[in-house]
């Protein structure tokens, strides 16, 4: 039997033995994706629009694709065992294209042989992102059979999917279009091929770049802040990945750079870190040295026609890691890159690697074409998000239950928010529903009320036994219910899992890589100001002083628990004192947020009020001691203005030293900062009389004020807005918002003529001219007001508030056929909200209220 006969009958014995081993490879996942469900919830936020500064931590094909998993192992086992019998199909498609059925036959049994390098696979990310890179092979390779544009594109938009899974591939692109130019074909083809295979690369990061440049203000096309940890530790000379705080090894604060802090040390010390990616680079050879070297001689046997972007590629993924710290997971996909090029040499070596299989390139575009599909729904959802979102995270949240109702993920996640927002009854009420709603599978923290309600939490710790978060939350209600012993050993317990699961080091313990860790662990503060914080946030306030004082015998309190006891309830004068006095620590206040810097801010300030003798409060600055003599609306005045934006660092440090004299003469600096608060200005002024002067010209205020009137239905709000129209001249959003409260107020005549003044202002603006016939409605000025209301829909036909308007208009004018036609067409506006659209699909006995409300 000759060589070429041996071969066409050996090709389908070892097809049969590649998908005897694929079976037995699969057989055994049982699709324990481990933290990878969490991931799941960055899918659901851009499923539902909802507001999530983390989205973009994790790439969004990985997060949507979880979302269908639905945290169910089973079809999480089906989908990652599809992924891998298809990365198996994919490697016999390219050995086909690379030198017919044998060599295919070599491919296949070689990646599945590879795939027992590793255990099985409980990381779907890996196995999804190898099958990417896999598709984008066979695209590759067809696009070199038949070289075009149109093609390049192609096999460019399949390098760019991998991408939107991981980013590692991200400057690749430019290296495959380097060698498309060595290529001895014209040189004008050429030039087109690389920009069409540049242009496929990177298009697919457009919509991705701008969620992030919307959400973040900031131009990033990749991920946010995935790759600190492996930087960080990279940079500090560790051989394999850390967990753990990486920012505080690095020295940084929040915000700060860690690229730019990176660049400087590197600098610094260039001998140093390249020494650390040789170690890294031996490392992995470590890891797979028969492998290394099999692909070394696939290599070395094939130099005289080397497969150059397959060598190029996998040489690029090495060196891409091994310039941060490693981990051994991160090189799954490589070990089927080295597969192949060892396929390719054994091929060579038995002088099969001439021909080519008919079909290979419609294989490749049919494997890759429905999962670009995929790619470009994903790609539509990234787009559409930033559009989408609208108001905070628990708005959005309870919007999305609206739509969704009792779905349980929506409901742990608002449970969590809402907690996290100082809203704990509210947040453990929603729990609860997620819990009976069969929310378990979706967070652990379906089980929280349970705990918090049980007065023997070491029974319930059993049905949620995962990581630390057990014996955390048991403890805590160990030492609520007096049970100190018992909750001290839960508590030690949690720490002690803490600190092996976030201070770990996922590789062999070094000597410099100890050390590091041990840095690490001394500088990771968030088991107190993470974990314990954020469990804390489940307790009712009422509940939380007593508990924390029995914690404190157990962990000292850190700097920002010390805050959270001070949230908890109204504190004491001596309290105040030491609330001042962490408010001037800056490592403490910088690291504390938003929630926390306003909560501290309202008990300082209700501490720095005069205080009556009775016991009230008096002698407060306001619009309300200033035009009307009321103390009690002072005051409310004086705590809302911290919600009119987050509370920095200076002004709290500036207040605490008002409270404690640690900063005299702050009290201007502080007014500059914010010149709303009527706090601001007492403490700037020092005497009532002169605050009340100096609010009568001040229309910020006023308006300010006069909102917080209108807010309550409080007729008062006019009588404000009056005086602050009279103060001088006002902006466009001063008159506005003049308008708005002379209405609420019920003086429409007044309020009309700040309208027309805001008309004038902004000639054009649709706002304005829908605000305007609103205020003609409610003068019985029909004519008036359907000409202001048709002309804002001219200028915004998709305005949906003076839909509305008009539509109630012409209700009242007896033509209910067109007031159907226009809420009809303000149903089909995209911005429409939620419970609008409830009132409108409802039973209607009324008109619909005129929404002339600021938006």
């Amino acid at each position: 039997m000759n060589p070429g006969s041996m071969k066409k009958y050996a090709a389908p014995a070892i097809l049969c033995a590649a998908a005897a081993l694929a079976l037995q490879r699969v057989a055994g996942n049982t699709g324990q994706g481990g933290v990878i469900f969490l991931f799941a919830g960055k899918g659901w936020a851009l499923l539902y629009g909802i507001r999530d500064p983390m989205v973009s931590l994790k790439m969004p094909l990985l997060s949507v694709l979880m979302t269908f998993m639905d945290h169910e192992p089973r079809r999480l086992a089906l989908a990652v065992n599809a992924a891998l019998l298809l990365l198996f199909f994919s490697a016999y498609n390219l050995g086909c294209m690379k030198g017919g059925k044998f060599t295919g036959a070599l491919y296949a049994l070689a990646a599945v042989l590879a795939s027992f390098l590793f255990p099985v696979p409980q990381d779907p990310e890996q196995v999804f992102f190898a099958l990417l890179i896999g598709l984008y092979l066979n695209v590759d390779a067809a696009a070199g059979e038949k070289p075009g544009p149109l093609r390049s594109l192609l096999a460019g938009l399949a390098l760019g999917g991998t991408l939107l899974m991981r980013s590692t591939l991200a400057l690749f692109p430019l290296l495959r279009a380097a060698l498309i130019l060595r290529s001895d074909r014209p040189r004008r083809a050429l030039l087109k091929e690389a920009a069409a295979f540049l242009l496929g690369s990177y298009i697919l990061l457009a919509p991705w770049t701008m969620l992030n440049y919307r959400l973040s203000g900031g131009l990033n096309p990749l991920e946010s802040g995935r790759v600190v940890s492996n930087l960080v530790t990279g940079v500090k000379g560790s051989v394999y990945t850390m967990e753990g705080d990486a920012m505080a090894l690095a020295g940084l604060r929040p915000g700060e750079s860690v690229v730019k802090w990176a660049a400087l040390q590197v600098a610094r010390e260039p001998g140093a870190y390249l020494a650390a990616v040789v170690r890294r680079l031996w490392q992995v050879f470590l890891m797979f040295p028969y492998l290394v070297l099999l692909a070394a001689a696939g290599l070395w046997y094939r130099r005289k026609k080397p497969d150059t972007p397959l060598a190029a590629l996998a040489a690029y993924f090495l060196l891409a890691h091994c310039l941060l710290s490693i981990e051994k997971r991160y090189f799954y996909p490589l070990v089927y890159l080295l597969a192949f090029l060892a396929a390719g040499g054994g091929a060579a070596l038995l002088g099969a690697d001439g021909g080519k299989s008919s079909g290979g390139a419609r294989a490749a575009y049919a494997l890759f074409l429905p999962v670009l599909g995929f790619m470009l729904a994903v790609e539509g959802l990234a787009a559409a998000y930033p559009f989408r979102i609208s108001g905070d995270r628990i708005s959005g949240l309870e919007a999305a239950l609206k739509e969704h109702p009792g779905r349980p993920w929506l409901l742990a996640s608002l449970g969590q928010e809402l907690a996290g927002s100082r809203r704990a009854e509210e947040g453990l009420a929603a729990l609860r529903v997620a819990a009976a709603r069969g929310g378990a599978k979706y967070s652990e923290l379906v089980w929280i009320p349970l705990i918090l309600d049980s007065p023997r939490p070491a029974g319930i710790r059993a049905n949620f036994d995962r990581e630390f978060s057990a014996p955390l939350f048991t403890g805590l209600r160990q030492l609520e219910l007096g049970q100190e012993g018992d909750g001290a050993k839960s508590l030690v317990e949690a720490y002690e899992k803490w600190n092996s699961y976030a201070n770990m080091l996922r590789g062999t313990p070094y000597e410099r890589d100890k050390a590091i860790l041990a840095e690490l662990r001394l500088k990771n503060r968030s088991f107190q100001d993470r974990q314990l914080f954020e469990a804390l946030l489940y307790w009712p306030p009422a509940r939380r002083p007593v508990l924390m004082d029995r914690l404190e015998k157990v962990f000292p309190l850190s700097g920002r628990l010390s805050l959270l006891r001070f949230m908890s309830a109204p504190p004491r004068p001596r309290d105040l004192k030491a609330l001042a006095g962490l408010a001037g620590e800056a490592d403490v206040i910088d690291n504390a947020g938003a929630d926390e810097r306003r909560a501290a801010a309202e008990q300082l300030t209700r501490y720095l009020l005069p205080l009556k003798k009775t016991g009230g409060y008096g002698g407060v600055p306001g619009a309300v001691f200033a035009l009307l003599g009321k103390a009690e609306t002072g005051i409310e005045l004086s705590t809302a203005a911290f919600d009119s934006g987050p509370v920095s660092a200076e002004e709290l440090r500036l207040l605490a030293g008002q409270l404690t004299g640690g900063s005299p003469g702050a009290a201007p600096e502080l007014y500059a900062l914010r010149p709303a608060s009527p706090l601001y200005l007492y403490l700037s002024l020092k005497k009532p009389e002169e605050a009340a002067a100096a609010l009568l010209k001040n229309p910020g205020l006023l308006l300010a004020c006069a909102g917080s009137y209108a807010a309550k239905g409080d007729a008062r709000a006019g009588l404000l807005a009056a005086a602050a129209l009279g103060s001088g001249t006002l902006t466009p959003d001063q008159l506005r918002r003049a308008a708005l409260a002379l209405q609420s107020a019920g003086q429409y005549r007044e309020a009309l003529a700040a309208a027309d003044k805001l008309a004038a202002a902004l000639p054009g603006d649709w706002r304005a001219l829908n605000d305007r016939g609103v205020l003609h409605m409610l003068l019985g000025d029909k004519k008036k007001a359907g000409t202001d209301l048709a002309r804002a829909l001219e200028l915004e036909p998709r305005a949906w508030q003076a839909m509305l308007n008009l539509a109630a208009l012409r209700l009242g004018e007896g033509l209910p056929a067109e007031a159907d036609g226009l809420y009809a067409a303000a149903l089909r506006c995209p911005g429409l909200p939620a419970e609008v659209k409830d009132r409108l699909t409802a039973p209607r006995s009324k008109p619909v209220d005129l929404q002339n409300r600021p938006h």
